[in-house]
């Protein structure tokens, strides 16, 4: 649940950039991919709800009507090889719809992780068992234990082995209770012997071990979703080279599987020859500290790779759009090689060129 609820959160950080003929554009397919999938519910809970589907159950099924998106909660596939596939049954909360959805008016969404899955099983119940074990070691290490000499011949009102249990349980009753300072009275011809529980054991480490057997199970899990453990478990160290590797090989994988439906199903060659597409853009998910990309914007601007445009969206602020919005910027010091070569001359801090050489 930790593993699902993280990826699904992350993914829903991200926001769905659409394009027209290679101009971003903010129109309605943008607004149901950011905003609003459904009449009912916004776009955030629904991908939460779509990613969790996948992981949870290997495949998301979401239904395009009227210009929004549903999440199917059950549904049938019926595959074909040169035809368009074909699902039926479709449930959406308590409503079943009576027709069937081909293909191309849904998109489906296939997360090939069984063998993983059925992995993570094993070593749950693996698992499970290791940590009752070392539950009932560590309870066993903090309970007192010992022996009692009972006398051959036993105090007057003891006369069978049920009013003798009764007998110990109320006499022992304070003395056995952790709670109180009792004194143990021997009397009667009875001695109380403790046990001592640390000779040739190591229960009181049991407490440790139990949580070593649980944070055994995080790091296997995680690493089969690709997720750095310490980022699951919440550790601070090294908290930006495991975000990365967290965005590269959990994050990235699962929006390049949506964009591809979408983009195929949504948009087809057509249009998206044409550079008219959706992307799902994941760089926005970190929380961007202006210190640590000062001196990355400004090297990027000055190459013209970034517009002012470009810069905003980094520091998470709205772009200005229009024509200053899209201005890039280039240094004096640069030029094309083949106007440098034309003149003759290259020069730099080691020497020059003069052009009498090939």
């Amino acid at each position: 649940e930790a593993s699902v609820n993280l990826i699904a959160k992350t993914i829903a950080r991200a926001e769905f950039q659409t394009f027209f003929q290679g101009e971003e554009e903010k129109e309605h397919n943008y607004y149901v991919f950011n905003v609003e999938a459904n009449k009912n519910m916004s776009a955030s809970l629904f991908w939460k709800q779509v990613v969790k589907k996948l992981l949870k159950e290997g495949e998301a099924l979401i239904l395009l009507q009227n210009k929004q998106m549903y999440l199917a909660d059950s549904f049938e596939r019926k595959e074909y090889a040169f035809e368009e596939n074909v699902y039926s049954q479709i449930e959406i909360g308590d409503y079943a719809l009576k027709d069937a959805w081909k293909e191309n008016r849904v998109l489906y969404l296939k997360d090939d992780n069984t063998e993983i899955k059925n992995a993570i099983d094993g070593i749950y119940k693996d698992y499970t068992k290791l940590i009752g074990a070392s539950i009932t070691g560590y309870q066993n290490s903090k309970t007192r234990k010992g022996t009692l000499e009972v006398p051959t011949n036993l105090p007057k009102g003891i006369e069978d082995e049920e009013q003798l249990r009764k007998y110990v349980a109320n006499t022992m009753k304070d003395f056995m209770d952790p709670s109180k300072n009792a004194v143990y009275p021997e009397s009667g011809g009875f001695k109380y012997t403790e046990i001592d529980k640390t000779k040739g054991s190591k229960s009181n480490d049991s407490g440790r071990e139990t949580k070593n057997f649980i944070d055994d199970m995080f790091d296997f899990i995680a690493i089969s979703y690709g997720i750095p453990p310490s980022l699951l478990k919440g550790d601070t160290v090294d908290t930006k080279d495991a975000l990365n590797n967290f965005l590269t090989f959990c994050i990235n994988p699962i929006a390049k599987l949506i964009t591809d439906e979408i983009n195929r199903k949504m948009y087809g060659y057509e249009l998206y020859k044409e550079r008219t597409y959706a992307r799902l853009d994941t760089s926005n998910i970190k929380a961007v500290d202006f210190r640590d990309v000062a001196n990355s914007i400004d090297l990027l601007t000055r190459n013209a790779a970034l517009t002012i445009d470009d810069i905003l969206r980094i520091l998470g602020k709205e772009p200005i759009g229009g024509d200053v919005g899209s201005m890039r910027f280039i240094t004096k010091n640069y030029e094309l090689l083949d106007k440098v070569l034309e003149e003759g001359s290259i020069s730099n801090t080691g020497g020059g060129y003069n052009g009498e050489d090939t």
